[in-house]
């Protein structure tokens, strides 16, 4: 299994600033249909729920380590 470096929550919340900022000027300007913005807040899903993920296995990781040592 690849290992994947941990995401910080500092960066998951940027990037979801980032999409929502992005969302909101493309609905004023009237640039994004509704299958796009389905498309984002399904990425923005999926972020949120890998991210909460990471942080369940980094914890059992940290218990892990602590009972091994």
């Amino acid at each position: 299994m690849p290992y994947h470096r941990p995401l910080d929550s500092v960066s998951v919340s940027l990037a979801f600033q980032h999409l929502q900022r992005s969302a909101l000027v493309c609905q004023r300007q009237r640039k994004m249909n509704l299958r796009t913005m389905f498309m984002m807040e399904c990425c923005l899903h999926k972020l949120r729920v890998l991210f909460e993920h990471q942080k369940r296995e980094s914890k059992r990781w940290l218990t892990l380590r602590r009972k091994l040592s």
